[in-house]
């Protein structure tokens, strides 16, 4: 799996230095460079890119805006910041960001997150695989049956002994616990995120924390608790899927 690369940097010695380190990589293939936050997300569109070496401080939108907006568009590739700003990795990380390098960035320390990012992006797309052949889930719906693909599902939660199933198309109520529904959906990209709901993290948009509580908001706009005992795992889950997070 080679990753389609985009390097976003307003400095012309710094884009030269990644550009080089790309081109030797064996993992990577170099597609685009921008030298802003609005050119890198129009690239990342057109270019359908896999991994976006991102700096900071740029004309106009800044790094971390530009991931914000490019989430907007429910556009994900892999965000590694390369920048010389060290103050700002716990924001980068808050974002989901795969990882954040600071200038001068050790050539072997480039080849490490380049490593990780390879493996993210290859459970991703297995990941993704999987779930275009897993089973459908069947529910009623009025007086005929309705098969859903995991695909469509964003979310179940528990009502009483019934769950309820969300999806882009509408909400089902099935006549079976959580659990149950649970042991039908593939993991990944499901994850149980409290006792009572169970998300697709693939269709995750924010990942935030408010008056001490985490919470989820999907890309339909609903918002689903996290537990505190689960938040570690969720955000770390969350990043690998490059969802952003915020607090």
């Amino acid at each position: 799996m080679t990753l389609r690369t985009l390097i976003a940097d307003d400095e012309p010695l710094a884009r030269a230095l990644l550009a080089n380190w790309v081109r030797q990589n064996p993992y990577l293939r170099l597609v685009a460079e921008a030298t802003d936050g609005q050119e890198a997300i129009d690239l990342v569109e057109r270019c359908r890119v896999d991994l976006l070496l991102l700096d900071i401080q740029m004309p106009g939108l800044d790094g971390m805006e530009t991931v914000r907006a490019l989430r907007t568009r429910r556009l994900n590739p892999y965000i590694i910041f390369v920048t010389a700003w060290s103050q700002h990795a716990v924001s980068a990380f808050d974002l989901a960001a795969g990882d954040y390098l600071v200038k001068p960035v050790r050539k072997a320390r480039f080849i490490a997150a380049i490593k990780r990012a390879h493996n993210v992006m290859q459970q991703r797309a297995a990941a993704s695989a999987r779930n275009q052949t897993h089973a459908p889930l069947l529910v009623r719906d009025g007086d005929s049956t309705a098969a859903i693909p995991p695909t469509r599902i964003l979310w179940v939660e528990a009502a009483s002994q019934y769950a309820r199933i969300h999806t882009v198309n509408g909400t089902y109520l099935l006549s079976r616990p959580l659990a149950d529904v649970a042991s039908e959906l593939p993991d990944p990209p499901f994850m149980r995120v409290h006792r009572s709901a169970l998300v697709n993290i693939e269709r995750v948009q924010q990942f935030s924390r408010h008056q001490g509580r985490w919470k989820l908001q999907l890309n339909d706009g609903a918002e689903v608790a996290v537990s505190r005992s689960r938040h570690k795992e969720v955000l770390a889950r969350v990043g690998q899927n490059d969802t952003p997070a915020s607090r």
